[in-house]
């Protein structure tokens, strides 16, 4: 599991690629963006992978769209898109959200009129709940200068669902002796 990003992703993964530690095992960077990844080189992420809930390469309606609209704004010369600047125009889309549902600024009411947020971004529909937003996930793997974006990680949800339930069983087993 990797945690550097920016320069220092792209130095760790030209350093992990010139030691051919690539050929011994894995990465894992949930912070990889393909602006890290174009940096890196294609040499430097062999067998990395990555795990968002945006790529600019994953292909569904929500994320062409958002690439329409930011071409037609900057032009197709634009800097590329990546996770960090869109979780940034997410942020600019929650709070007036946020503020919408809590009406006022107060930071306080803010905060009880959260768990009620939704709001249409880039990755669709995202709703709030329990000071998180619910949101897709999606597994890639470093394919060039590219991400080769996998299918959702919707088991998670089912085996977290099922460890849940199980972990309740066992505490009701224990408890009733």
């Amino acid at each position: 599991m990797l945690l550097p990003a920016g320069s220092d992703a792209v130095r760790f993964n030209r350093a992990f690629a010139a030691y051919g530690l690539h050929e011994r095992c894995l990465r894992l960077s949930t912070l990889m963006d393909g602006n890290m990844l174009m940096a890196s080189g294609p040499a430097a992420t062999e067998d990395l992978y990555s795990t968002a809930g945006f790529f600019a390469s994953l292909a569904n309606r929500d994320t062409l769209d958002f690439h329409g609209r930011y071409a037609s704004r900057y032009s197709v010369e634009a800097p590329a898109l990546g996770n960090f600047g869109e979780s940034c125009y997410e942020g600019v889309l929650l709070l007036p959200a946020l503020i919408g549902r809590a009406g006022t600024l107060d930071v306080a009411a803010i905060g009880s009129a959260a768990d009620t947020v939704s709001y249409e971004g880039p990755r669709g529909l995202l709703h709030l709940r329990g000071s998180h937003v619910r949101q897709r996930i999606y597994p890639a793997r470093a394919a060039g200068l590219d991400f080769d974006v996998g299918t959702e990680l919707t088991l998670l949800r089912k085996a977290r669902r099922a460890m849940t339930n199980s972990a309740a069983e066992s505490t009701d087993r224990f408890a009733n002796g």
